[in-house]
């Protein structure tokens, strides 16, 4: 399964050796009357060979999605989505780990507006992505302003529209357009309904069914099985009939599962990536948590339950439909977080939410079928007891655990900071020890029985709760070591990484942090890869660097660099290359695709004259202008008068050679 990210927006970034800055997309813009006062606005891309641009129906996981923000105005409404036209390829990268969507050669994406006025000012701020199959570019923000004038003129019966358009700051000074007879060619869709899973789809599958098995051991499903078998054994005209209706009854229930995949898949899909969504689910998580626990129980409105009752009395194959509505109704209090999680509410595509619902539902059902067909199998089922409560409690507690990831996603993406790695451990470490206090019989709930009594009277613990609370303990123990900076790689992609602490502003060296202090009182570092101190901030970087004269190591990285995480777990781990970085260089790390905002006062012109608004436009600025470069990792040495020591370095992952550049760049540092 994929591992998640350091932050909902993702990216993966490599190296061309040689490589100058590339400039493979190409896009011109324009607009169309389309009558009454609508207008279709394009934004067409030439794309060169190899290179390719993502849709903008992908998860934020993966790459920065393609995507358009148009700025509010009283002068013009927008009819519907951006939708995008052209060839779309949708297969798995294995950079990514996952399924993406994207386009070669050309893509057109036009939205439609609608003029409330004789004219209208449309700004729109376009994000997109480029990658070929070894490097990905620096997300690229550019605005563009589309100023419109509708003039009425009497042409026969009909009346046309002028249009006057005015590109601002358009994205590259390229006379290279999309060529009609290949514009004409674009069939413009809405990709919003497209398939699209991160997983491949027998692993939806497996899921969907894992998740159906756990929600059948739920108090409110269990009992229903041999009640609803012996409906349809003992109540049917003749036992062929009897199978015959628990077989509609059991296809019933996989449709009505289906249904509610397609229906999820396609109102949750384009809401997934966003904060909104995922604060949501953690609202949510958090109240299934308690319910879990025995706080409340979540019920679906009596009101449906009764009229769905009601129809389930109506004879034949309706009626018996309607009785599979109505478990399915009854069972939502218990079923629902599975669901969800079987779903996979992050991607949530239609075709990827029906398969983990077919799975849910076949397995779900399954019971139901089989029973019927071998009723004295029955006899063999356990029976109904406070094992059951015991297993919902159980996942009250893990909903509750899982419900942090959620908010983390928007936590770290946003560097809000108010949910660090050490929080976010300390409150999986006391859930998953307080379950297995729990199973071991220390705290108990409302509806809660006592522990069973052996053949002396005292109470005893069997033998498969012994052992999930042991599994519990071992792994709220194993959590541990981690607020200490332990990779914990069994769970590695669910907490926030280590660097994301609450020491990620500390003044490690003991300084005062006023703005009057010295370079080295207030130097902000956080602890890097194999502990190393790192800073994030080039201009306090350089500073320190001259007050401690040592040598500046630029390390031009982003978040989910695929080749950056490879360079520091099999380079920087030697022993020779790791001990020069520690005792001999400044380490400072600039992240290229950082969305954290600049202060208005940095919020500076980059080298082709647009404003950068974050921290990652502030070093991509930085890397291109000053050594020609866009793709990472990409590695330089400077001295306090930030003169390079050597010739930069790409991603080289011959230990040898790389720790030759390091100690060149120290030679040279030295002997200057």
């Amino acid at each position: 399964m994929k591992k998640i990210k350091l932050v909902v927006l993702a990216l993966i970034f490599s190296v061309s050796a040689f490589a100058q800055v590339l400039n493979p997309i190409h896009i011109s813009t324009n607009s169309k009357s389309l009558g009454n006062g609508e207008f279709l606005l394009s934004f067409d891309f030439k794309i060169d060979p190899k290179f390719h641009v993502y849709s903008q129906h992908i998860t934020s996981e993966g790459p920065v999605p393609t995507s358009f923000k148009f700025t509010p105005s009283k002068d013009y409404i927008l009819i519907g989505d951006v939708k995008e036209g052209g060839k779309m390829i949708q297969e798995h990268d294995p950079n990514f780990d996952m399924t993406l969507k994207y386009f070669e050669s050309v893509v057109s994406f036009q939205q439609k507006i609608k003029l409330k006025s004789a004219s209208a000012k449309v700004a729109c701020t376009m994000e997109y992505m480029t990658c070929d199959d070894h490097q990905c570019l620096p997300p690229k923000s550019k605005e563009y302003t589309f100023e419109l004038k509708s003039e009425e003129k009497n042409v026969g019966d009909k009346k046309e529209e002028k249009v006057e358009m005015k590109i601002v700051d358009t994205y590259y000074n390229s006379k290279s357009k999309i060529d009609s007879t290949q514009n004409s060619k674009l069939k413009i869709q809405n990709s919003n309904n497209e398939p699209s899973a991160n997983e491949p789809w027998w692993q939806i599958l497996l899921k969907g069914m894992a998740a159906g098995f756990i929600a059948l051991l739920m108090p409110c499903v269990f009992p229903m099985i041999p009640l609803t078998v012996s409906f349809f054994t003992k109540r049917s005209t003749s036992k062929k009939k009897g199978l015959s209706n628990a077989l509609i009854y059991g296809f019933s229930i996989m449709i009505l599962f289906m249904l509610l995949g397609f229906l999820v898949g396609n109102s949750l899909n384009k809401w997934a990536s966003s904060a909104l969504f995922n604060l949501a689910f953690f609202a949510i998580f958090i109240l299934f948590a308690i319910s879990f626990l025995g706080a409340f129980e979540i019920t679906i409105p009596n009101s449906w339950i009764e009229k769905s009752d009601k129809a389930s009395e109506r004879g034949g194959l309706l009626g018996i439909f309607f009785m599979a509505f109505t478990m399915v109704l009854v069972s939502f209090s218990c079923t629902g977080p599975f669901i969800t999680w079987a779903i996979n509410v992050k991607s949530a595509s239609p075709i990827a939410a029906v398969v983990a619902m077919f799975g849910f539902g076949f397995i779900f059902a399954l019971p139901f079928m089989f029973f019927a067909f071998f009723p004295g199998w029955l006899q063999s089922l356990p029976k109904s007891g406070s094992w059951l409560n015991t297993i919902k409690v159980s996942f009250g507690f893990i909903e509750l655990a899982a419900a942090f990831k959620f908010y983390s996603n928007v936590d770290m993406a946003y560097h809000w900071n108010t949910l660090p790695r050490e929080l976010f451990l300390v409150i999986w470490i006391v859930v998953f020890a307080l379950l297995g206090l729990y199973l071991l019989g220390k705290l108990k709930f409302h509806h809660d029985d006592d522990l069973p009594k052996n053949d002396y009277g005292l109470p005893y613990l069997t033998v498969p709760r012994f052992l999930f609370a042991t599994l519990a303990l071992c792994f709220a123990m194993y959590l541990v070591p981690g607020l200490w900076g332990a990779p914990l790689k069994l769970i590695s992609g669910f907490p926030p990484a280590t660097s994301y602490n609450e020491g990620k502003w500390t003044n490690i060296y003991g300084g005062s942090s006023s703005s009057n202090a010295s370079a080295a009182s207030i130097a902000h570092t956080v602890k890097g890869p194999h502990d190393l101190d790192v800073f994030h901030d080039y201009d306090l970087a350089l500073a320190y660097a001259k007050e401690k004269h040592k040598p500046l190591f630029v390390d031009f990285t982003g978040w989910s660099c695929v080749n950056c995480r490879k360079m520091e777990e099999s380079v920087w781990s030697d022993e020779k290359v790791l001990n020069h970085l520690r005792n001999d260089f400044v380490v400072v790390s600039l992240y290229v695709d950082d969305r954290e905002n600049l202060p208005s006062e940095k919020q500076t012109k980059n080298y082709e004259g647009d404003v950068m608004k974050t921290t990652g436009d502030l070093y991509t600025n930085m890397q291109i202008s000053r050594y020609n470069k866009n793709a990472q990792p990409y590695y330089v040495l400077l001295n306090g008068d930030e003169k390079q020591l050597t010739e930069p370095s790409p991603a080289n992952f011959n230990v040898s050679e790389y720790n030759s550049f390091l100690e060149k760049g120290l030679k040279n540092f030295t002997e200057k």
